[in-house]
């Protein structure tokens, strides 16, 4: 399969290959850092990321980390439970490169309901 590639290196969102959703549904542990998503990419495979989105009721921070390095980090709570990162142009992960969504709650609230979804492109080489 062929990825377009435009001249800002970005990937072509008719890209073919199979919609991949990860997605995590669980409880805070305030204070701590949880893992939401952890995922590699398997050999002879790409993955197209597209977006990532987080829910939560209170004050949590979210952290995307590729390979672990951080690329986003954003905020939820009772003003704005959605948390949306766009990946702008779509990042390439390739085969063994890994993606993790982590949260940290804040100390001072109960635990309570995170969920947490990676939408991508995964392309069998």
């Amino acid at each position: 399969m062929t990825v377009n590639q435009t001249f800002r290196g970005r990937v072509d969102i008719l890209t073919l290959g199979t919609f991949l959703i990860e997605k995590f549904v669980g409880l805070t542990d305030p204070g701590n850092t949880i893992p939401l998503i952890d995922y590699t990419v398997s050999l002879g495979e790409k993955l197209v990321a597209l977006q990532i989105t987080a829910s939560c009721r209170l004050e949590s921070k979210i952290i995307i980390k590729v390979n672990d390095v951080v690329i986003g980090t954003g905020r939820t709570g009772p003003g704005e439970l959605n948390y949306k990162y766009m990946f702008e142009p779509f990042m390439e992960l390739l085969e063994n490169d890994n993606i993790t969504i982590e949260c940290l709650a804040s100390a001072w609230r109960p635990q309570t309901d995170i969920e947490a979804f990676l939408q991508a492109r995964l392309i069998t080489l």
